[in-house]
């Protein structure tokens, strides 16, 4: 039986790139642990040959028997299976396990359903089939699922299928049919052997009830039986007529009985039997006693006892074998097959055995060339109903060879033989009248072929080699030889040449030979020799190059079995080789190598090359062979794994194995490419300066890669250049050509790979062909033509190769640096992104180009008749054998963001000198720039002002590139004109920024928003002054660019407006919403003004200044524009200007412009106060003209009601800042030619301080007046005090009453703040504090520093409003005059939009003097404080003193020192989570002297410490209290 057949391996060692290369066959068996026939057999690989050549109904199962062998062949001694049956493969015509190749031994005593024989296998040899079908069984067992002791087929057995219940003693009828028992029931022998009989009928009994299940039959422990079997001899077919076994009698036993008890199984047979040779019978008798398992013989023999001590034997009509002589006989019996098989695989029995005689030495016998009889020694003689079987197990040798004569040959050839004595011999007789001697010889061969390299014959010596005469019922005889060859000691290895390759290999270790035989002559035959496969070194006829070294690495290794077949007969002689499935060579190499193969510099990082498997070639491992002269035209082929990326009928088959055609060695096409040197020279360029940095030089480091063209089909092809390029030929000459690749280079770093296909109505495709020129005699070099075909073209356009191409960056500058592409970094992307793979647009632009070993000519000028948005225009090379001449490259694209078409040439020629230049155009434009995007963009530009661009120059690179929306672009500066709308001439516009598209796909908008995005507005600096809509309003731009506009585009200009000279200042503020604080724009962005109205179509939308950004939308800007007019303390805004086209003199807007007043603009940070707490203009009617001297005039109402209700501008905790103008009028006037430029009035303005729970605290009412040259009017300010402080209120009306002067005092500072204050002390009519009695010089009481303050204060910070209430009542001691007891009392109320309601307390009590020493005035004060302060945020309490002294001689001279301490403990920012605790102290000293009213000195020191207690605040953030 073969070994498991695996798929078919690549050959040489070959593997696919990342994976190991197999060093040899999967199993090299020695001398001592394999057959001649398992050698052979692994020698000869798929060995079931072609099963188209066999008879037509054994093809299907040879197919099948071929895909069980592939698919996954037997273990050592397993049946093989085809569907449920299965298959015995015998190379002998006769069956016999006892024999090697006769019959597996698992098939002993099986019926075989199918005999398929003979069939040649693919060395000649033929073999036969036996098929077996496995039946199902009942199996009686004891245990569950383990082997049976007895098995029938379950047909025999019908009763059993319902689960009959069997009980003790009943007897079970068995039908026709087989039974198998285990032969280790009866002797001791293997669990898995069986012996089976054909029975006619039989019976069964058994001690104990059982349970008869579907399958299986469980036998109880103790459980005994008896078993009475009758055989079945009719199925046996009657022998041959004029056979052996016709003329020799036999009479089969009766049957047999078999009992299992508890003194164990036995086994007897039923009935006597005879067998009977020639004239001699002998009558065969029951014995008593144990069968025997042998072996040896596959049987179980059950003894039996012969009528006579000896026999004797003569002729047996065999014309082969004759026996004579007699011999004792030493035993006797009935051999019952016994088959070591898996009982599942179990079928019909094929007889009732065999009748065994064993015969002591006394027998000779005369065969085939021994004329002479022979002593047989010892002999078993075997003969059932289709075999006889007769050995001669030690036969004696005569001592001679024989030499049986060989026909004619072209060399004298050799075989003899000489049997080895006391070997065994077989004689073998089958019912068809085949027969067979076999016996065991030395054997000695020596045969004209092979030879090796050397030109000397190899010979053989087979030590015990099996030989074996067979001949049929028609008499044709054959011999046939099969053995090991005997090892020599330190054998040399030797090789073996064919046409293309020499084989290494170790001297012969099997041998085998089948000769047809003509008397003693072997008048034809086949010898197959097997050698140990050590190397092979595919070659071509010299000169040649290959990158497969010869010396040590080419020595022997075990890689399989090598096997040369050797035919001779009438019609001559015939040598071919075998090859084993795995062939390496060792070590495998992959070359011609390129290190130089590399990817372009890329524009960013995301735009990485794609070659696929442009460069596998040299990455695997391969054998390349290239003819260096005029054999092959310098042509050369290669071996390597084959493409594994296209799944199709022919790219999915099986490989074929390397096959020895004839001499030629041959392999499946598929791994075959045919091959030159590079088609043509890299040579170094120098480049012509030009707008774009390139070195100055650069070489390249090789030619590139080899041209290879893959061999299509799957057929063997001879590894050979010119055999390949016939195939190639071939193949495309057919109606229906395998397609098939073409890699080469083109100049200067660019690699093509070109799919060879059919060509096809509906699009590109190539014709192949040949240029061949012949003159007389004389032919030219061969050369491949590959043309370019498109029938889909229109007339005249030019048709390109279907594949795509590679630009490479291998230009190494001359002087060091980064290899580049020699058609720079921007060409190259587009080229490789336009023609590269994975491109729908990929293509290689020939049109047509030769391709020989001398190298590649090509004159194409192709034209690209499609017009891309970004791509490749043109491509023009010229070429002749393998010389560059001439070559450009035309690409195309857009600069952005006017979508100016722009084209770029690199031209590489050879100047006159022969050097090769480079000179490279730049981005030239092809038109204006209109905005005119690819149809199906969706790109939608809105130019507005900006209406095109022409006249585009000096288009630079910056050297900077960018990735946005998936596609890659270069950044340019470039000079242009640009025709703006209101410009009176084209405006120049230089070194503006824009991006030229690499990327191949149409630009989509949200690719250019992702770009826009990425790079900004693109466009760039100018200086140009319009006509706004064509009108009188002048701007000024410095800047133009795009923005995203939605899903549309639109292009803006920034500048600043021309502004009327006097009446207050104008500029633009910008504001997120409209009810935000607006604030001033950067100086360098400007003014945007933009414009509805797509490019290419009439609009008569306004101009409105807004970002490109909010073109779609008017109503809801993201940001919004105005114009400030700032007149002081008041300014107007006027948000959300326009020009209409309708009226291009007014600026307008669909939104009311809003007005603040002092009393808002002090609130406000910034430029304005929020819009919302402005005072808006009654409506949306108004303009702002501009007359032709450069005024504005404003076009609105003069005066209108202010109509804005009380409402809170600002608050914090219970305070609130409220103003009320819901009874206020506004006058606001503007004219800027005007003598007064502006007016402003506001009359009944309210500004109120409240408190959430005592109402309003405080409010002031006042009227405000302004106008341009003249400072603000506040007229009559009023305050009033309220809610629980109305009593304050009444205080001050009294003291009005008594002529106090209590006048509010009006104060706007330049930081912003309004601040109105009144303060009233508590003094007489002379401004002396108030006494009582009034003018007594001891008065009784006296006020001193006694009064009220209240002040209303608005900042940009906060609003505050305070209530002051203060006193020092001061009550004489009468006892002592000029003595008082003071009492120091002080109230505040303090309201504040930033931090809350505040109150704070101070109660006081001191002594206090005023004395008169002489000229001297002497006063002082001691006094112990308390003081507390709580509100919304602040609480706080502590504790102080105050000492005043003061002397004075008037007028001449005072003094007055002061000493005064506090501390304190304050808490901040109560309730919030910055909750923090301080302790405070503080003293301060002061000293002030005066002298004459004129020299003044003052002096104040004041030292305080704050501790933080507690909390995350800062010793700065501690409240002032103290």
């Amino acid at each position: 039986m073969p070994p498991r057949i695996a798929p078919t391996p690549l050959p040489f060692g070959l593997s696919e790139p990342g994976s190991p290369a197999p060093g040899s066959a999967p199993f090299t068996p020695g001398t001592d642990n394999a057959s001649a026939e398992l050698l052979l057999q692994l020698a000869s690989g798929e060995w079931l040959g072609d099963a188209a050549m066999a008879p037509e109904e054994n093809r299907a199962t040879l197919r099948a028997l071929a895909a069980a062998l592939r698919n996954g062949g037997p273990g050592e001694g397993e049946p093989l299976r085809i569907g449920d049956a299965l298959v015995a493969l015998r190379r002998q015509p006769v069956v016999s396990t006892r024999l090697e190749g006769a019959a597996p031994a698992w098939s002993a005593g099986l019926a075989a359903e199918q005999r398929v024989g003979p069939v040649a296998d693919q060395l000649g040899r033929p073999f036969w089939l036996d098929l077996f079908r496995p039946l199902r069984q009942l199996r009686f067992v004891r245990s569950h699922g383990g082997p049976p002791v007895l098995s029938l087929p379950i047909v025999q057995a019908p009763w059993a299928l319902g689960g009959a219940y069997l009980r003790t003693g009943q007897t079970l009828d068995l039908g026709k049919g087989s039974l198998w028992f285990a032969a280790s029931l009866f002797t001791v022998a293997p669990p898995n052997v069986y012996s089976g009989v054909r029975i006619a009928r039989g019976s069964l009994r058994f001690s104990v009830d059982l349970s008869l299940g579907a399958d299986e039959v469980l036998l109880p422990p103790g459980v005994a039986f008896e078993l009475q079997l009758d055989f079945d001899v009719s199925a046996a077919n009657a022998p041959a007529p004029g056979s052996v076994l016709a003329t020799t009698g036999r009479r089969s036993p009766d049957g047999l009985v078999i009992g299992l008890g508890p003194a164990g199984a036995t086994i007897a047979v039923v009935g006597d039997a005879g067998l009977g040779l020639g004239a001699s019978t002998v009558t065969l008798a029951p014995a008593a006693g144990p069968a025997r398992y042998r072996p040896e013989l596959n049987r179980l023999v059950v003894p039996m006892t012969p009528d006579r001590a000896s026999v004797t034997i003569g002729a047996i009509g065999s014309a082969l074998f004759t026996p004579s002589g007699a011999a004792p006989v030493a035993a006797a019996g009935l051999a019952l097959p016994a088959a070591p098989i898996d009982p599942a695989n179990l079928g019909q029995a094929s007889g009732a055995g065999a009748l065994m005689l064993e015969l002591e030495p006394g027998l000779g016998a005369t065969w085939h060339a021994e004329p002479r009889p022979v002593e047989l020694g010892p002999v078993l003689i075997l003969l059932d109903e289709t075999r006889l079987a007769i050995s001669g197990l030690a036969a004696r040798a005569s001592g001679r060879a024989l030499r049986p004569p060989l026909a004619p040959m072209s060399a004298p050839a050799t075989l003899a033989y000489a049997r080895i004595d006391k070997s065994a011999l077989h004689f073998l007789a089958g019912s068809d009248g085949a027969e067979s001697v076999t016996l065991t010889a030395r054997v000695e061969v020596r045969l004209p072929k092979p030879v090796d390299v050397a030109g000397n014959r190899v010979g053989l010596t087979l030590a015990a080699a099996q030989l074996v005469i067979a001949t049929t019922l028609a008499g044709q005889r054959s011999l046939s030889v099969s053995g090991l060859a005997l090892a020599r000691p330190q054998e040399q290895a030797i090789a073996f040449a064919l046409t293309n390759a020499v084989m290494r290999a170790t001297r012969p270790r099997a041998f085998f030979m089948m000769g047809r035989l003509d008397g003693e002559r072997i008048v034809e035959g086949l010898a197959l020799t097997a050698y140990g496969m050590g190397g092979l070194l595919p070659s071509l006829p010299d000169p040649y190059a290959a990158n497969t070294p010869l010396g040590t690495p080419f020595a022997a290794a075990g890689q399989g079995y090598l096997l040369s077949q050797f035919q001779f007969g009438p019609a001559g002689e015939k040598l071919g080789f075998v090859l084993p499935q795995s062939l390496a060579v060792v070590p495998p190499l992959a070359g011609p190598g390129f290190a130089g193969v590399g990817v372009p510099p890329t524009v960013s990082a995301t735009a990485a090359l794609n070659v696929g498997d442009l460069f596998d070639f040299e990455a695997q491992t391969k054998i390349v062979l290239l003819d260096v002269s005029s054999n092959a035209s310098r042509f050369g082929v290669a071996v390597r794994p084959p493409r594994r990326g296209k799944q199709d009928s022919v790219s999915s088959a099986p490989l074929k194995p390397v096959t020895v055609q004839g001499l030629d060695l041959s392999l499946d096409g598929r791994m075959l490419v045919l091959l030159t040197l590079p088609a043509v020279q890299w040579e170094p360029v120098r480049n012509v300066p030009g707008p774009e940095p390139f070195p100055d030089e650069v070489r390249f480091a090789n030619n590139g890669v080899p041209a290879t063209i893959d061999v299509p089909g799957v057929e063997l092809v001879r590894i050979n250049p010119l055999a390949a390029y016939d195939t190639i030929l071939g193949n495309f000459a057919l109606d229906h050509p395998q397609p098939s690749r073409a890699r080469f280079t083109l100049p200067f770093g660019m690699v093509a790979d070109v799919r060879l296909q059919a060509a096809s109505p509906a699009g590109r495709s190539a014709e192949v062909g040949e240029v061949r020129p012949a003159i007389d005699a004389m032919r030219g070099a061969h050369q491949l033509r590959i043309g370019a075909l498109d029938p889909a073209l229109a007339p005249g356009a030019t048709p390109a190769l279907p594949g795509f191409i590679a630009q490479l960056a291998v230009a190494q500058p001359v002087g060091g640096g980064v290899p580049a592409s020699i058609l720079g970094a921007s060409v190259t992307a587009i080229v490789n992104g336009y023609l590269g793979l994975g491109q729908p647009t990929a293509l290689v632009p020939l049109t047509r180009i030769d391709l020989s070993g001398h190298g590649e000519s090509l004159f194409s000028a192709w034209a690209n008749p499609d017009e891309p948005e970004t791509g490749v225009a043109a491509a023009e090379f010229q070429v002749l054998n393998g010389r560059a001449a001439h070559e450009v490259v035309q690409v195309k694209s857009i600069l952005l963001p006017y979508f100016v078409p722009v084209v770029r040439i690199i031209t590489l020629g050879r100047k006159g000198n022969a050097v090769f230049t480079r000179e490279d155009s730049g981005w030239l434009p092809a038109g204006e720039g209109r905005y005119r995007a690819a149809p199906g963009s969706g790109i939608v530009v809105h130019p507005g002002v900006v209406q095109r661009a022409t006249r585009v120059s000096n288009i630079r690179e910056t050297g900077s590139a960018l990735a946005a929306g998936g596609m890659e672009f270069v950044a340019v500066y470039f000079d242009t004109d640009l025709i703006l709308d209101g410009a009176a001439a084209p405006v120049p516009a230089r070194r503006q920024l824009g991006y030229v598209k690499l990327s191949i796909p149409v630009l989509a908008a949200p690719v250019y928003a992702a770009l826009i995005a990425a790079a900004g507005t693109m466009g760039g600096a100018l200086d140009a002054s319009i006509q706004v809509a064509g009108g009188r309003q002048r701007m000024r731009l410095h800047r133009v660019g795009v923005g995203v506009a939605g899903p549309e585009f639109a292009m803006a200009a920034w500048g600043g407006l021309a502004f009327p000279a006097g009446g207050g200042d104008w500029s633009v503020l910008e504001a997120a919403n409209p009810a935000d604080a607006p604030a001033a724009i950067a100086a360098e962005r400007g003014l945007p003004l933009i414009r509805h109205g797509a490019a290419g179509v009439p609009s008569a939308a306004p101009y409105r200044f807004a970002d490109p950004e909010d073109l779609f939308n008017e109503a809801a800007p993201q940001r919004d524009y105005g114009l400030l007019h700032s007149m002081g303390t008041q300014r107007a805004f006027f948000r959300r200007p326009r020009i209409d086209m309708g009226a291009p003199h007014r600026i307008v807007s669909s939104q009311r412009p809003v007005l603040a007043d002092p009393l808002i603009l002090a609130t406000s940070t910034g430029a304005f106060p929020r819009q919302a707490e402005a005072i808006p203009f009654p409506n949306a009617a108004f303009g702002l003209e501009a007359r032709a001297d450069g005024s504005w005039v404003l076009d609105a109402p003069a005066s209108f009601a202010a109509g804005v209700a009380r409402r809170t501008i600002r608050s914090a905790g219970s305070v609130r800042s409220d103003l009320d103008y819901s009874g206020a009028t506004v006058t606001y006037t503007l004219d800027t030619a005007a003598p007064v430029a502006w007016r402003f009035a506001l009359d009944d303005a309210l500004k109120i301080m409240a408190h959430t729970a005592m109402g309003d605290l405080l409010s002031m009412a006042t009227d405000i007046d302004a106008q341009a040259g003249r400072a603000t009017r506040f007229a009559d300010p009023a305050l009033r005090i309220g809610g629980p402080f109305d009593i304050v209120q009444d205080l001050l009306t009294i003291l009005k009453d008594l002529g106090v002067p209590a006048q509010p005092e009006v104060r706007l500072t330049n930081e912003w703040k309004l601040s109105v204050a009144l303060e009233v002390p508590f003094v007489d009519a002379s401004g002396e504090d108030f006494q009582v009695p009034p003018g007594d010089p001891l008065p009784t009481i006296k006020f001193a520093d006694t009064g009220v303050m209240v002040e209303v204060a608005v900042a940009p910070k906060a609003d505050e409003a305070s209530l002051k209430l203060h006193g020092s009542p001061m009550f004489a001691i009468k006892s002592v005059p000029g003595l008082y007891v003071v009492a120091i009392i002080e109230f505040e109320l303090k309201l504040s939009t930033e931090t809350g309601t505040t109150y704070g307390f101070l109660i006081g009590v001191g002594i206090a003097y005023s004395l008169e020493a002489g000229p001297f005035e002497l006063e002082g004060l001691f006094a112990i404080t308390f003081f507390a302060v709580f509100g919304d945020t602040v609480l706080g309490y502590g504790v102080g003193f105050l000492v005043k002294l003061s002397a004075e001689l008037p007028p001449i001279v005072s003094i007055e020192l002061s000493l005064e301490g506090k501390l304190a403990r304050v808490v901040a920012h109560r309730g919030l989570p910055d909750e923090t605790v301080f302790q405070i102290a503080k003293l301060v000293f002061a000293i002030e002297v005066s002298i004459f009213l004129v020299f003044n000195i003052s002096l104040e020191v004041e030292t305080s410490k704050i501790e933080v207690i507690r909390g995350p605040l800062l010793e700065s953030d501690a409240p002032d209290i103290i």
